[in-house]
């Protein structure tokens, strides 16, 4: 089966919602690296694939059909069947889906170890984040009078102190210590990727936020330095960085008032948790699809202009835009403007990736950078 048989054509997308502009998927396989995959009522699974063929159109292609249409490899064809049984497919459960996938060793030994890593690294998020809720909520909600450390963990004595007091705080809120910590740990559960303020230490999707906005400063100044047209590109990449790490340093912040007001969190403990699971799923959202971005212009040898200028290329085809109903009237006038300005100037030559081949060179490549993105850069 051939693409233009098996898809549907759009051209200038820019869809409503995060659910229609889809989830990225990190394939393997070149021709669909960082395709985008959402569930529609009526036709199921779908995968978006842009700029395919160098055009500036994005092709709808039904999940059923991909591996009678492209050439997969492994990796991908098992990622494709664990994704295909999700409950969801939202970024959180794509990103479990394909650590679980990469941990196999089916995208080499290195994104192994890395998705491994990244799991554990996950773990430690929520352990840290729980800490310093326990510690903080006993700070705030005891006027400062009480207080814990790690050390209390360490001994038996000091785990009953850590209960008594709990006991004491939680009273507060006619619970007991256990119904306390329970709250605690669902609180920590929900926004260990981004942690809370105070925490000494960046959880991941604070890092991101912070990462896209060094990417902005480092291609605008790369961009003020290129000559050619590509330069225009680089630019528009600029713009559509700089106001997703606005739009995430935004939400971003409201989650953390939430810790910063203990007393008033758990006042309206069950309305204020639904507040901030909806604050996390809209920020994994928003910033889902820029780890690959970020990183590659990251390992692009700046002083090389024809790779420089490949990578802009690359990057403007993965750019994500913010769905029209998922921001405010004065932001929809400013995203519309980059929408258009994304489609008149996404230009990428993939001719080769749909000659029915498996380029060996760029699957390496992009599993190689599976697997650095997924390392923490530590601040």
């Amino acid at each position: 089966m051939t693409v233009t048989a098996a898809a549907q054509k759009h051209d200038n997308f820019w869809p409503a919602t995060f659910q229609e502009r889809g989830a990225v998927v990190p394939f393997t396989t070149p021709v669909l690296a960082f395709s985008r995959v959402r569930q529609q009522e009526e036709r199921g699974l779908e995968l978006l694939v842009p700029g395919l063929a160098g055009g500036r159109d994005t092709y709808i292609i039904p999940w059923r059909s991909l591996p009678s249409v492209f050439v997969m490899t492994v990796h991908d064809r098992v990622l494709r069947e664990e994704i295909e049984v999700l409950p969801a497919s939202n970024p959180g459960d794509i990103r479990h889906a394909s650590l679980k996938v990469e941990s196999t060793g089916l995208a080499g030994s290195n994104n192994a170890q890395a998705a491994k890593q990244a799991t554990g690294d996950d773990d430690s998020e929520k352990l840290l984040t729980n800490f310093f809720l326990v510690t903080e909520a006993v700070k705030q909600l005891s006027g400062g009078k009480l207080q814990i450390g790690p050390a209390d963990l360490t001994h038996d004595a000091g785990r009953a102190n850590i209960k008594a007091i709990l006991s004491r705080i939680a009273a507060m809120f006619r619970l007991n210590a256990d119904e306390f910590y329970a709250r605690l740990e669902s609180w920590a559960g929900t926004v260990a990727p981004i942690g809370v303020p105070g925490l000494n230490y960046t959880c991941r999707l604070r890092q991101l936020i912070a990462d896209i906005a060094d990417y902005a400063d480092d291609l605008e100044t790369w961009s003020d330095r290129d000559l050619s047209d590509v330069s225009d590109s680089a630019r528009v990449c600029v713009r559509i960085a700089e106001e997703t790490s606005s739009t995430a340093r935004t939400i971003a912040t409201g989650v953390d008032r939430y810790a910063e007001d203990m007393r008033g969190t758990f006042a309206d403990w069950e309305g204020n948790l639904t507040r901030l699971q909806a604050l996390m799923e809209k920020l994994s959202w928003i910033l889902d699809g820029w780890r690959p971005i970020v990183t590659l212009w990251r390992e692009t040898d700046r002083g090389n202009r024809e790779m420089a200028q490949d990578a802009v290329a690359e990057m403007l085809r993965l750019m994500p835009v913010m769905p029209r109903r998922e921001v405010g009237s004065r932001a929809r006038r400013t995203w519309g403007d980059l929408s258009q300005s994304l489609y008149r100037t996404r230009v990428r030559t993939h001719e080769d990736w749909l000659s029915g081949k498996v380029d060996i060179e760029l699957v390496l490549r992009l599993e190689r950078f599976k697997a650095i993105g997924h390392e923490r850069q530590k601040r």
